[in-house]
């Protein structure tokens, strides 16, 4: 049990610190770069290797893909693309499995319920970012999670496909 809540949450964390870090995302989820179309793949980090069984998992999984963009962490390798338009990041264990997938989102992506308590509860904040989670596979809904600043602070919120939402983390 401890495994399958700490997995998506390390995944997110990452996810979600590198994009906030790296690309503008406004309330209506557009992003302000236009992204170009050329097969290449990419190792982000100097010394970082990505096993041939890592990449096939994800060309099984996933296809032939533009722009792969490989990183690696201590836990995963973690391959950063878009899929039918939107930015994906796949989160691969050493040995090849698929361990979770993380989409960009729009804010009205969000269901109407989680949208209506964000604003009541977090009025005076800015929306960064949203992102949803799956587990291995895309019936395994995990949660939606929405960046908010405010002051030059960070908070991340947790929303269920309910509209329920949760203090996930400071930053």
């Amino acid at each position: 049990m401890k495994k399958s809540f700490i997995l998506p949450v390390s995944i997110f964390a990452v996810f979600c610190l590198t994009n906030m870090l790296t690309q503008n995302v406004y309330a209506s989820g557009s992003n302000s770069e236009n992204r170009k179309t050329e097969a290449k793949t990419v190792v982000n980090e100097k010394n970082s290797y990505v096993s041939q069984n890592v990449k096939n998992s994800f060309h099984a999984e996933f296809g032939a893909q533009a722009n792969i963009q490989w990183s690696t962490t201590e836990d995963f390798d973690v391959a950063s693309f878009d899929l039918d338009g939107q930015s994906t990041k796949a989160y691969f264990t050493k040995d090849g499995m698929l361990e979770g997938r993380i989409f960009s989102k729009k804010w009205n992506d969000l269901p109407f319920q989680a949208q209506v308590n964000i604003i009541q509860r977090y009025k005076d904040y800015d929306v960064e970012n949203v992102f949803v989670h799956y587990g291995k596979s895309l019936n395994d809904f995990g949660n939606y999670f929405v960046g908010l600043s405010k002051d030059n602070k960070t908070i991340i919120i947790q929303a269920n496909d309910k509209g329920d939402i949760s203090l996930y983390k400071k930053l």
